[in-house]
């Protein structure tokens, strides 16, 4: 049961705000960054054929391999260059068919759990019913020591008060495996206080000994990460814009992939030596104790290179989900990084560890780029209202949500939530006013110029290693 103490620790009124900077943050070389670091790079835009991002992702897939070869030769598991890699060859020996990048994000917001500046991130994966949101999830958080991780199925709007003293959140990820409680107004209110305040309080009426009514504050510390999934395009929208979204691969391509996965598993060809959790829960372990602040002399660098548009309300709060993942990095990579005055020191190379997943994410926030399959809908949407208004002999006819799933090849549950993805971004319109009679759907907004997910918004820094 909760106390009716206030936490114990430095009073409230006293701790550092969460925005306020040390002066040694403030300090200069007296260069430019131009001068110590080069000449000015420009921001090249990322490929937009699919060719060459399959390219890219299997080039990638090679150094993965490398990494987690090399790290595995070496004793100096703490010191590989690139972890994030090492973790995605051992969750593909695990089972995981394919979704690196989902995996390495779900691992870094579990590591940000661990900092003390920036703060602890959060997100969710979206994905129709056995499209593997959980399973990514499950997989990465394997890698941490059970005690790391508060994993609830549901959860009541107060819960969080009441189960401090049996199990504290303070600097662990908070995983809700489904969503749906989030969309409840009160829930909501208080986990988005966490990510923001890093701490919750209430203050209620108990019965004290007397029999008589006795109020009682209860407050639980913080930070920590959060974590969940759901089949719907989106959740509460306040907590919505504090976390992460990203959708978990639904196409045919990814189906045969798992199913192949599985196939060797079950033929008795798979990894026969069992992933080594032992050296991450180890390896997290030690992350607990030592410097867990992090600065990044490169940030106003970033910021400057950053495209006019990206400069919307939403990447305000972007921004520090780009912190977070960074330090997150920097953490994870401790025994490689400098130090300077007890804070650990990232570098362009953590940035360029998180640039390519946070960036589709970050674009998509700034309006900047849309889900391919969201594009694919609205593509279809305007060539079967051209085919219908043919047939029908008008000038547009609106298809509904069935002749778009044919149309599409994709199963009623990925067709619907790209067609709310679409609806919520306003690039299609249902003009069906009966909310229980089929969509008919016409084209909104224009679509992103930019093909699938190639909008630049995090610049390209690699000149300037």
């Amino acid at each position: 049961m909760p106390t009716n103490e206030s936490k114990r620790g430095t009073p409230r009124a006293n701790r550092r705000p969460s925005n306020q900077r040390d002066d040694d943050d403030k300090e200069r070389s007296g260069q430019s960054d131009a001068d110590r670091k080069g000449t000015k790079p420009t921001i090249r835009s990322r490929p937009s054929n699919r060719g060459q991002r399959k390219v890219a992702s299997a080039a990638r897939s090679v150094q993965t391999r490398n990494a987690a070869n090399g790290a595995n030769a070496r004793n100096g598991f703490s010191r590989t260059p690139n972890l994030l890699d090492v973790l995605a060859f051992d969750a593909d020996r695990a089972g995981l068919a394919a979704e690196e990048e989902n995996v390495k994000l779900a691992y870094l917001i579990a590591i940000s759990s661990l900092l003390e500046y920036p703060f602890p991130a959060g997100g969710f994966f979206k994905g129709a019913s056995a499209a593997g949101k959980s399973t990514v999830v499950d997989k990465a958080l394997a890698f941490l020591p059970p005690d790391a991780v508060v994993k609830v199925s549901t959860i009541s709007d107060k819960g969080l008060f009441y189960n401090n003293d049996q199990n504290p959140i303070k600097h662990k990820v908070l995983y809700i495996t489904e969503a749906a409680p989030l969309k409840r107004g009160e829930l909501a209110h208080i986990v988005r206080t966490l990510l923001s305040e890093h701490y919750i309080s209430n203050l209620t009426v108990t019965k004290g000994k007397g029999g008589q009514n006795e109020g009682s504050y209860m407050e639980v510390e913080g930070p920590a990460a959060l974590i969940t999934t759901t089949v719907d395009s989106s959740i509460e929208q306040q907590l919505d814009t504090r976390l992460i979204e990203t959708d978990v691969d639904e196409s045919a391509a990814q189906t045969r992939r798992v199913l192949r996965k599985r196939a060797t598993r079950f033929a008795g060809k798979g990894a026969r030596d069992p992933v080594d959790y032992e050296k991450w829960h180890k390896h997290f372990e030690k992350l607990k104790n030592g410097p867990r602040e992090v600065i990044f002399p490169e940030a106003e660098l970033v910021e400057q290179q950053m495209p006019p548009e990206a400069m919307v309300v939403h990447m305000r709060r972007g921004w520090g989900l780009l912190e977070s993942f960074i330090g997150a990095s920097a953490l994870l990579h401790r025994d490689k990084r400098k130090l300077k005055r007890g804070r650990i020191v990232a570098t362009l190379d953590d940035y360029e560890m998180v640039r390519h997943s946070l960036n589709d994410i970050l674009a998509r926030s700034a309006g900047q780029a849309v889900p391919i399959n969201v594009r694919r809908v609205v593509d279809k949407v305007q060539e079967l209202s051209r085919q219908l208004g043919k047939d029908r002999r008008n000038e547009a006819s609106p298809p509904n949500g069935k002749q778009l799933s044919e149309a599409l090849q994709l199963d009623y549950y990925a067709t619907r939530r790209a067609v709310l993805e679409a609806l919520k971004g306003e690039y299609l319109v249902n003009g069906e006013l009966d909310e229980n009679r089929p969509y008919k759907l016409r084209i909104g907004e224009p679509l992103p110029e930019s093909e699938g997910d190639s909008a630049e918004i995090l610049p390209d820094l690699s000149n300037y290693k």
